[in-house]
């Protein structure tokens, strides 16, 4: 018999991977073209350009897991404000804790909906939402319709959408229960 594994297992360790591979490269790559010389010893990061340049990866990490980068910005508000000079990617990184615990939630909820992973086959239809949710983040992600922190406005709006998507779930399931 194969080893049970369940959502609330296997999403929140996927995520917590996928945001600081995606992410960690994102900023990476973000620092790289802020470092470089323009004019003499003159970099990027003094210009208007460092709060305009966000690549794609970076992105699509903060849109897929936009709840926990709010709650990591809002922890790392006052930790800003105490220490300055903190680097960016240290405050960044305060949201992977909260990229784990949004993730074991959604998976504890999957677990409750549809159970383990190691079921039937046809239990496709959880993988066929976070496939759907992936893309949806990755076109969120690649938004630039005008400035380029719209990928903040495009994960604010998956995330209230699938907000409401579990809220009008739990009801249908909170009905349903109590007309049977």
């Amino acid at each position: 018999m194969a080893a049970e594994i369940r959502f609330r297992v296997i999403l929140p360790l996927a995520q917590s991977v996928s945001a600081a591979l995606f992410g960690g490269f994102g900023r990476w790559e973000r620092s790289a073209f802020l470092g470089r010389p323009v004019f003499g010893n003159q970099t990027l990061w003094n210009s208007s350009v460092a709060s305009h340049y966000w690549p794609w990866t970076y992105k699509f990490a903060a849109v897929l897991n936009f709840p926990a980068l709010l709650a990591g910005s809002l922890l790392g508000w006052p930790i800003s404000k105490r220490w300055p000079s903190l680097p960016e990617a240290t405050l960044f990184a305060l949201s992977l804790p909260f990229v784990v615990l949004l993730w074991f939630r959604i998976g504890k909820w999957f677990d409750r909906k549809w159970g383990w992973m190691d079921g039937p086959p046809s239990r496709k239809l959880p993988w066929i939402l976070l496939l759907l949710f992936t893309l949806l983040c990755a076109a969120g992600a690649d938004l630039y319709v005008t400035s380029t922190s719209d990928y903040l406005l495009s994960g604010a709006a998956i995330w209230a959408g699938v907000g409401l998507a579990f809220v009008a779930s739990m009801l249908h399931h909170k009905f349903r229960t109590r007309a049977a």
